[in-house]
């Protein structure tokens, strides 16, 4: 390959029907795939695809901060970073980290969080960081999504418990 073009690569063994998971440097993600185990990229990335987006994984070369991930819906890209969370006070940090990454944060939750906690703190997210723009949260394997004129409307409450609701 040329010094100057790149070009993404299909990680094989996580293609879910028509959507796939590409990346640039597939020795890594082929490796992790070999030993069975699956980190928290590869398991929102799998959820991504589910929901009907490519992804398109991005290395973090030399520990910089950056988005984890280019996500692809009806050919619009956005850069997504990924968190994984436990709910309660860990769910703000997670935010926290993620908006000084992207404009966009993935959320999957290892524990599915109280209502009251989700909203407070995602409101909380899109009040504290004018950059940030939209929160994909896993329920599970179902995507909620929320933007930000969603979070700061007065009838957010409302908005979010019908979204977080419609997925039992």
């Amino acid at each position: 390959m040329d010094s100057c073009s790149t070009s993404f690569y299909r990680v094989e063994t996580v293609i879910l029907g028509r959507n796939k998971i590409f990346t640039l440097y597939t020795n890594q993600y082929d490796e992790i795939l070999r030993t069975g185990e699956t980190p928290n990229n590869l398991q929102i990335a799998q959820k991504f695809i589910a929901n009907g987006y490519d992804v398109f994984l991005l290395a973090n070369p030399h520990n910089t901060k950056s988005a984890d991930f280019i996500i692809r819906q009806k050919n619009k890209l956005f850069y997504v970073e990924g968190k994984t969370s436990s709910g309660g006070s860990a769910l703000s940090v997670r935010l926290s980290e993620g908006a000084k990454q992207a404009n966009r944060i993935a959320i999957n939750f290892s524990i599915i969080p109280q209502f009251h906690d989700l909203y407070h703190q995602t409101r909380k997210a899109f009040e504290n960081n004018e950059f940030l723009t939209n929160l994909y949260i896993f329920k599970g394997s179902v995507l909620v999504e929320i933007n930000k004129d969603i979070a700061l409307s007065p009838k957010y409450d409302k908005l979010l418990s019908a979204l977080w609701n419609k997925h039992k």
